[in-house]
């Protein structure tokens, strides 16, 4: 019943607990990628220093209403 602004505020509170205990990072870079004429926020994380092949792309299935990349940080 919430505005979305203040919904998304109240979901990164509750979070919090969960992100926590993320992995740290080497390298964290946040981008926008413009698909259909808009954009789209994406977060690249480099676990170690080592460059190399390799990627996982997580695709959040809930429209990112409510959520966003920082509340999905940890997973």
């Amino acid at each position: 019943a919430l505005p979305f602004p203040q919904a998304r505020e109240q979901l990164l509170l509750e979070r919090r607990w969960w992100l926590e205990d993320a992995p740290a990072m080497h390298r964290t870079r946040d981008e926008t990628l413009t698909v259909r004429g808009r954009g789209v926020g994406v977060r690249r994380h480099r676990p170690e220093p080592a460059e190399g092949p390799g990627l996982i792309l997580y695709f959040h299935g809930g429209g990112w209403c409510v959520g966003s990349n920082d509340t999905h940080d940890g997973i």
